[in-house]
């Protein structure tokens, strides 16, 4: 086996890393819940959010203006109708997105139906003006 190089790697920052044991602790602590829409999922989702806001409230200011921006912009449903325009029901940060995704690996985000109920249960994640 050849030597592997260091230099190629990032190190994870600690606070990443201790978060991660958090977020798993948490996780196997609630019972290890499968979907975030349960109210043990519930609670993960929210503090996984809250964390990213906190880590990285820069990003979330700015994700939170693209939201803004779309919803200012949004045609009205008649509108997308007759212009066969689609619309975002919802939006999650890159970061909370992919932590989601790996906590909840049974659950397809992508699915039409759950992003009405992941957009209605969490409203933080909600992009279109009416769900």
């Amino acid at each position: 086996m050849g030597k592997i190089n260091l230099q190629d790697y990032e190190v994870i920052p600690p606070h990443l890393s201790t978060l991660t044991s958090y977020i798993t602790n948490l996780w196997e602590g609630l019972g290890r819940p499968t979907d975030p829409l349960s109210s043990q999922g519930q609670k993960l989702v929210n503090f996984i959010f809250d964390a990213y806001k906190e880590l990285y409230p820069e990003e979330y200011k700015a994700w939170r203006e693209m939201i803004k921006e779309y919803q200012s912009a949004e045609k009205s449903i008649h509108e997308q109708v007759k212009y066969h325009t689609g619309r975002s029901l919802i939006s999650y940060p890159t970061w909370v997105y992919h932590i989601l995704r790996k906590v909840f690996p049974g659950f397809n985000f992508h699915k039409r139906e759950n992003a009405m109920k992941m957009a209605k249960t969490f409203r933080q994640f909600q992009v279109a003006n009416k769900v």
